[in-house]
């Protein structure tokens, strides 16, 4: 099911739509990552590049520092007018000081991500506000050393514009579809070869889905704290797909749009309700976990 999810994307005609991408790099900054960046993006612009309107400016950030960072965005309010309001100091820098004493992969983010997240009310009736642009970027800490972990950040980050493209309230989906999807995006985008190994790789990225038979009940990775959004969301999203195919995904996203009808949206696409789908996406993880 997950090669064939695979197999669905790489498969996808090449986008039409070309992008002139203004990366804003910090001095100093790790040119590794960089590299990756610049690569991993253009990869998944040729894929979902049809899916954003390359008329509008697009832009990415690489820094190391929040100054840089900050200084930048009032750059891009020139062309994106509102944009340097999306970045707080309380909420934003904060993440990037947790990664920077853990020495992880630093602070990947997407246009609007952190504005819907902050600004929308708990129950989600007010739609996330659409800036005529796109932002993309990484804040890492001084020093970084490429890991690996972030390859995957590139078609992650941007997927997620690819969701507030064609939806006008993606955060009001549960955590596993928001968050799960960009994850699984992300790893197809950071592969370059066509040999998909679910033993490993960066399919199965950190922390991994345990060993050995288990039971999961999708409802936990509902929750927008829950880190399993990520990890269980991933293969989550790939069953989807790979049972269906990219394009009828992408289609039950669209229709899935407000957030709150996501569950009519199942039905309507795939003929499952939540319970059934997340019965059958237990046992599947049950089958697929005794040979992981």
């Amino acid at each position: 099911v997950i090669a064939s999810a695979w197999k669905s994307m790489v498969s996808m005609p090449k986008a039409s739509n070309q992008f002139n991408v203004v990366y804003h790099i910090e001095d100093g900054v790790n040119q590794e990552v960089v590299n990756i960046y610049k690569k991993r993006q253009e990869i998944f612009l040729q894929y979902f590049g049809n899916y954003l309107d390359s008329k509008l400016p697009f832009h990415t950030v690489i820094s190391n520092s929040w100054a840089f960072l900050i200084s930048e965005n009032q750059k891009i309010d020139s062309q994106i007018p509102g944009y340097s309001k999306w970045f707080s100091e309380s909420h934003n820098k904060k993440y990037w000081e947790i990664a920077k004493s853990k020495s992880a992969a630093g602070y990947p983010y997407a246009s609007k991500k952190d504005v819907c997240s902050y600004t929308i009310d708990s129950n989600f009736n007010t739609k996330c506000p659409k800036l005529e642009g796109y932002v993309t970027g990484i804040l890492l800490y001084p020093g970084y050393k490429s890991s690996g972990s972030e390859v995957p950040m590139p078609g992650h980050e941007a997927f997620e514009l690819v969701q507030e493209a064609i939806a006008s309230n993606h955060f009001a989906w549960p955590a596993w579809l928001r968050s799960g999807g960009p994850a699984f995006v992300g790893s197809v985008i950071a592969t370059d070869t066509e040999v998909l190994s679910t033993k490993g790789g960066v399919l199965n990225s950190i922390p991994d889905i345990t060993k050995g038979r288990f039971n999961y009940d999708l409802t936990k990775a509902e929750d927008q704290s829950n880190q399993e959004k990520y990890t269980y969301g991933r293969y989550a999203n790939a069953y989807l797909i790979g049972n269906n195919g990219i394009t009828s995904y992408l289609k039950f996203l669209k229709d899935a749009s407000d957030g709150t009808n996501w569950e009519q949206a199942m039905v309507a696409n795939f003929g499952l309700d939540k319970k059934t789908f997340y019965k059958n996406f237990s046992d599947y993880m049950y089958q697929y976990s005794a040979t992981n």
